[in-house]
């Protein structure tokens, strides 16, 4: 998505191209039946990836993925947190601990050099920072939501109506701040990109919800979390963004919160 020109209609259309080639393998394997307790899971899920979605678009075009990335997903599981905090379900011991390398992480990779480490307000109101944050939020939302969404509809199939409904649900949106032309345009130019681009997007989050259906969503966050890292890697290699010793420690300490909080449960 960084490397697009147009981000939220090349995220759009690629959601479209994965529905379109993941729809007759699922129907044929997989009951798509959806019981009416799952509408209303299905509908905040939607809700909150297109809200991901319109933020994490926003971030990209005012960060840098190396600063972006780390921020929007290391942060999910702090919202997490703190709202069982608030709701009277505290975390062990090992969890704040977690959290507490978490929020170091977060500040750490926030910073464009060790110079800057005096400066923590000026360097979180860098381009993308505020964006890459909300779009934590709704990587929290959406991750809840689905938690219990795969405990009412097998995962495949959950995961084909939840693409079905941010696309409905983000057509307005896409249509208000992109324009049909510019997706037309898009889909001309980057057809493969998009194709594929859609097409891991759908895999790898099926992989997730098969995951959540199987294992605690700590465990599962976890494991997710070292994408962290790669996508770290990848912005410095592939996109030739500036990466540098302070981002790198805090993408290392980002993951190593989110290890600590899935082994305290």
């Amino acid at each position: 998505m960084k490397g697009s020109g147009n981000k939220l209609a090349y995220h759009w259309a690629g959601l479209v191209a994965a529905i379109v080639i993941y729809a007759i393998p699922v129907a044929l394997t997989t009951p798509l039946a959806l019981p009416r307790a799952a509408w209303p899971v299905l509908a905040g899920s939607a809700l909150c990836e297109v809200g991901y979605m319109v933020c994490i678009t926003r971030a990209y075009t005012r960060g840098e993925m190396s600063l972006v990335y780390p921020m929007s997903r290391g942060s999910a599981p702090l919202w997490i947190a703190a709202g069982g905090l608030v709701m009277g379900v505290p975390l062990p011991w090992a969890g704040y601990l977690g959290v507490a390398l978490l929020v170091m992480g977060i500040y750490v990779v926030s910073l464009p050099s060790w110079g800057n480490v005096h400066q923590p307000l000026r360097s979180l109101a860098q381009p993308g920072a505020g964006w890459a944050l909300a779009a934590g939020i709704c990587i929290a939302g959406y991750s809840s939501f689905d938690k219990v969404g795969v405990t009412l509809v097998p995962p495949a199939a959950y995961n084909l109506w939840t693409f079905i409904a941010m696309t409905v649900a983000a057509l307005p949106a896409v249509w208000r701040l992109e324009g049909p032309s510019r997706v037309v345009a898009t889909v001309r130019a980057e057809r493969w990109r998009v194709v594929l681009g859609g097409l891991f997007v759908m895999g790898t989050y099926f992989l997730v919800l098969w995951a959540l259906a199987r294992a605690p969503a700590s465990y599962v966050t976890a494991v997710r979390s070292f994408s962290i890292l790669f996508g770290a890697v990848w912005a410095a290699r592939v996109l030739h963004e500036r990466f540098g010793t302070a981002r790198a420690v805090g993408a290392a300490l980002a993951v190593a919160g989110l290890v600590v909080i899935a082994v305290a449960g």
